[in-house]
């Protein structure tokens, strides 16, 4: 409760007090008091009485439907916060990433992150080969070849990505695997080999295989 509120309830507690006090005093005189004289006193009496009460009600009222801002936290300006992947902190080295797959407060869903801008026209694919290793050291891939639109990588000891990482530090994988692969000029699609697991398929992606699930 607010001292302001404290300082309203005790002056109208005052006011009940004192006008109580002032009607019995004038009830318990033993002289008869004139008439005009009494119902004057009673009448003033009477409405400092009223107005007491009153303003103690609307307090009272106020307080109970306009709780006070004060107890509310502020309303903050909302900033998504990026929330990584636990189960990622044995693999995952974020030096030199391009692309990073998480978990946005704000959207409440996973979406990919660019973590910096590059000039396409530096990359190669042993490049971005090499990013990606030196990204996922538990989870090292192979470039094969390119075909037209479609780069086509190996991952030789796939158990890490397979059956170790669980689902989400699986798709953080291929997600930010896929985005950075395809940062290269004319390519759209990312060909994975390697054996089937518990949290991830070989297969064709692109970047749109995670934007509607």
């Amino acid at each position: 409760m607010e001292w302001e509120t404290i300082q309203y309830y005790f002056y109208a507690g005052l006011l009940i007090f004192f006008s109580l006090r002032v009607i019995f005093k004038f009830i318990q005189v033993d002289k008869p008091l004139k008439k005009i004289k009494f119902w004057i006193i009673w009448g003033l009496s009477t409405i400092i009485l009223g107005t007491a009460i009153l303003v103690f009600l609307s307090i009272y009222f106020i307080n109970i439907v306009f709780p006070s801002t004060n107890d509310k936290q502020p309303d903050l300006k909302k900033t998504p916060t990026i929330v990584s992947y636990p189960e990622n902190t044995m693999v995952y080295n974020p030096t030199n990433a391009i692309w990073l797959y998480s978990f946005d407060t704000l959207l409440k869903d996973f979406k990919p992150i660019k973590l910096r801008n590059i000039n396409s026209d530096t990359l190669t694919p042993k490049k971005i080969e090499d990013i990606i290793n030196e990204n996922w050291p538990k989870v090292q891939i192979k470039y094969l070849s390119t075909s037209i639109d479609t780069i086509f990588l190996s991952i030789p000891h796939s158990e890490v990505l397979t059956q170790q990482m669980g689902t989400s530090g699986a798709e953080q994988f291929m997600v930010s695997t896929t985005y950075t692969f395809t940062e290269l000029k004319g390519i759209k699609y990312v060909a994975y080999d390697f054996e089937f697991g518990d949290h991830a398929n070989p297969g064709v992606y692109c970047r749109s295989s995670w934007t509607t699930k």
